[in-house]
């Protein structure tokens, strides 16, 4: 199965439509407002399941493939799982503040080179 890719103002249009009060709105749409501006956003391919926002480095991989979770928290963080692996004691996690979601992601990114073989693989 492969994941049906959505633009980043898809996915923004998303969490901007939830109502004005929801945690999952006020966490996520700063960060995908970012994302969809940014170069690193430019090279990364989202969809949403759910109320998740997922992300791959690669347009067409398979939905069950590695991926990136970030997932809004009733207590206004975001936790950032990395699926490469159905095991979930054996998966990345991290869970942060929202304020700080935009510093973990770069961080994600550079931990996994994820810029970086991109922009090799346009070359």
């Amino acid at each position: 199965m492969q994941v049906q890719r959505q633009t980043w103002e898809e996915v923004q249009e998303h969490f901007s439509d939830l109502p004005g009060e929801s945690m999952t709105r006020k966490t996520m749409l700063p960060l995908v407002e970012y994302l969809a501006e940014s170069e690193i956003g430019s090279y990364l391919f989202p969809w949403i399941s759910m109320y998740d926002l997922r992300i791959t480095q690669a347009l067409h991989y398979p939905s069950d493939g590695p991926h990136l979770v970030i997932s809004s928290l009733r207590d206004g963080q975001l936790e950032f799982r990395y699926i490469d692996t159905f095991r979930k004691d054996r998966q990345w996690s991290r869970v942060v503040p929202a304020s700080s979601a935009n510093a973990r992601f770069e961080k994600f990114v550079e931990q996994l080179h994820w810029l970086q073989s991109s922009t090799r693989s346009e070359s």
